[in-house]
């Protein structure tokens, strides 16, 4: 494998961008969707914690594939390069976003406040590092990434404690897709691998809109 294949390649076809564009701008609409069922059911228990958290985590959502879409769609290598760099942040704020619920509804207290802290505070640095340092520390920011996902396995046991199982089952199939999904968003020299990743993260936001739904918001 030639590591400078690896992440670096940028180079999509326009076939290949067609794709990207068109899966995430699917998951455009379906994101939306879900979005206003979560919101819709969450104003109805009246719980103000379970409204902004759901309304954190469904921005969170849509701001991922609405960048998605425009990036990949852009024909101007100007807005492409700077909608790259939006796109690449939306990811760090998904991630936290999909963590606030578990953490303001579920954990909450002493424990769910810090979790909340490091999340976004991770995202944060995330964000200062795509724009002050573009293109650079590629692997690093991979490495973010998958930290940032994975982090809840130093709090397995209040998650455990808090959400309820099949909330719990999600969120596992969940994080299980977004990193099967990284082989190919890293082999960017293989024709398509990146909208396979596309499907990847689609299919991980989907099974974690049933883990919000499930594990925070009717309990």
């Amino acid at each position: 494998m030639n590591s400078n294949n690896i992440i670096s390649h940028n180079a999509y076809t326009k076939g290949e961008e067609l794709m990207h564009a068109l899966t995430h701008w699917i998951g455009t609409i379906f994101v939306s969707f879900g979005a206003g069922v979560l919101i819709t059911i969450a104003a109805l228990t009246g719980d103000p914690w379970k409204i902004v958290s759901v309304s954190i985590f469904s921005a969170s959502m849509i701001t991922l594939y609405v960048a998605s879409t425009l990036y990949h769609a852009a024909i101007s290598p100007v807005a492409k390069r700077r909608l790259k760099i939006f796109d690449h942040i939306s990811i760090y704020i998904l991630i936290a976003g999909t963590y606030t619920p578990f953490l303001l509804i579920n954990l909450r207290g002493v424990f769910g406040w810090v979790m909340f802290g490091i999340v976004w505070a991770l995202a944060l640095g995330g964000t200062i590092m795509k724009l002050f340092f573009t293109g650079r520390f590629k692997i690093l920011s991979l490495a973010i990434y998958l930290g940032m996902g994975w982090i809840a396995i130093f709090a397995i046991k209040p998650f455990i404690q808090n959400v309820p199982s099949l909330g719990m089952i999600f969120i596992v199939i969940g994080g299980l897709l977004y990193s099967g999904g990284v082989y190919f968003y890293i082999r960017k020299d293989k024709a398509f691998y990146h909208g396979i990743w596309h499907l990847f993260v689609l299919a991980g936001t989907m099974v974690h809109f049933f883990a919000v739904l499930f594990g925070c918001v009717l309990i």
